[in-house]
């Protein structure tokens, strides 16, 4: 007899999500904390994206080279 798989996911999500909260750097009270917190997810969300512009930059630099 094959036991239903999905019931029994859902369950352990349930009894583990009430464990598995956000890191402790989100809900700490202290200023200095929560700056640190901020600023590295600032870094994290415009870090990529430089670098994807700074790639697409350099190509078309590179196409409208007139050293070809």
């Amino acid at each position: 007899m094959r036991t239903p798989k999905a019931p029994l996911l859902a369950s352990m999500v349930l009894l583990v999500s009430t464990t598995a909260l956000a890191c402790p750097v989100c809900y700490n009270p202290r200023e200095d904390s929560r700056l640190a917190f901020l600023w590295s997810a600032i870094a994290m969300t415009v870090l990529p994206l430089a670098m994807v512009g700074g790639l697409i930059y350099w190509l078309w630099r590179r196409a409208n080279s007139d050293e070809r």
